[in-house]
């Protein structure tokens, strides 16, 4: 609704000091043991949304007026394959089910990678807990 992306939000608190009186944040991550499983988990997730109409739904998404590639919801991944497929941007040495597993499953940056955005940032508060 703001149009600003979760990292935005985060670096504005990070290093920030609640005000006294209001409670304390304390970031709670629930990180798999075997990240295969989870894996394997979004593969699914993806076979069955192209199967209930992914790529229609992200083409009646790009026919309407205010839609555009750029917004952070047509970024989303999965959606984001789905885009470049329709607009002939996708490689076409894979099928479009292949793209968005490699997109959302072998690319997972584990919690403790700079590349999650997210965690990255979370790693500045004072507090962390991590369950697994």
């Amino acid at each position: 609704m703001s149009g600003r992306p979760l990292s935005a939000w985060l670096a504005d608190q990070a290093g920030s000091v609640p005000k006294p009186g209001l409670e304390t944040l304390i970031w709670i991550s629930l990180e798999p043991r075997d990240r295969s499983w989870l894996h394997q988990r979004i593969a699914l997730r993806f076979k069955h949304m192209l199967k209930r109409g992914l790529l229609d739904e992200v083409s009646a998404l790009m026919a309407q007026e205010n839609m555009h590639a750029s917004l952070p919801s047509m970024r989303a991944v999965g959606y984001r394959q789905c885009l470049q497929w329709l607009l002939g941007q996708a490689d076409q040495g894979s099928s479009l089910e292949e793209q968005g597993i490699a997109a959302t499953g072998d690319n997972l940056p584990s919690a403790n990678s700079p590349g999650c955005a997210p965690c990255h940032n979370a790693r500045s508060l004072p507090a962390m807990i991590r369950a697994s």
